[in-house]
Formats: structure tokens, sequence, C-alpha cells
């Protein structure tokens, strides 16, 4: 229920700053690589980085502590539920907002 719960509190953006320097993302991100196989778990900590992730500065917090790892394995593991996969790609869009982010792809010759 924490991450539901965070998902919930992060909704401004001074919740936002106090989650994460409360060492919040890390939790969540903790929790999506501890419970994958729990679908709840992944949706509702994908919620949270959801909400946490309007805030410029998370969104590189999110990715130094592996969350984007964490976002791909939820995707990965859960590949019929839509919401959740719907949730990732968005959050996986708004982290590319932020050019320490983004990675480059090789061209395809």
């Amino acid at each position: 229920y924490g991450c539901r719960a965070l998902f919930s509190l992060a909704a401004n953006a001074e919740k936002q700053v106090a989650i994460a320097e409360a060492g919040g993302i890390r939790a969540v991100v903790a929790a999506l690589q501890q419970h994958p196989t729990e679908a709840l778990v992944q949706y509702f900590g994908c919620g949270a980085l959801w909400s946490l992730v309007l805030n410029a500065e998370n969104r590189v917090v999110i990715a130094e502590v592996g969350g984007i790892a964490a976002i791909v394995a939820a995707m990965q593991q859960h590949p019929t539920n839509a919401d959740l996969q719907l949730l990732c790609c968005h959050l996986l869009i708004q982290l590319t907002l932020n050019t320490k982010n983004k990675v480059s792809w090789p061209r395809r010759a």
C-alpha cells in the first residue's frame, strides 16, 4: 500500500520534492524490483513514479536509482496488463524530457 499512498500524495510540486528528499523514489524502485510478479505493486509503483516524474529533478533521480530498468521490467513481466503498459509508456516518455536520460541508439545501416 506504500506505493499507492505515494501515488496519491505526490499530487503537488511541494510533496513531490519532499517525497524525493525522504528517499521515496529509491523506495518505490526497490518495491518494483523486489515484487516483479505482483501486478498491483508494479501498477501503483509506476503510478507513484508517474506522480513524481512531473518534477524535473526527480526525472534524473528516477533514472539514477534504476527506475528506467524497473519500468521496462514491469512491462516485460506483465505484457497483457494494458493499464500498466500505458502507464509505463507515459512514464518513459516523461523521463526522456530530461536530456541526461536520453540514450543514443545506433543507426541501422
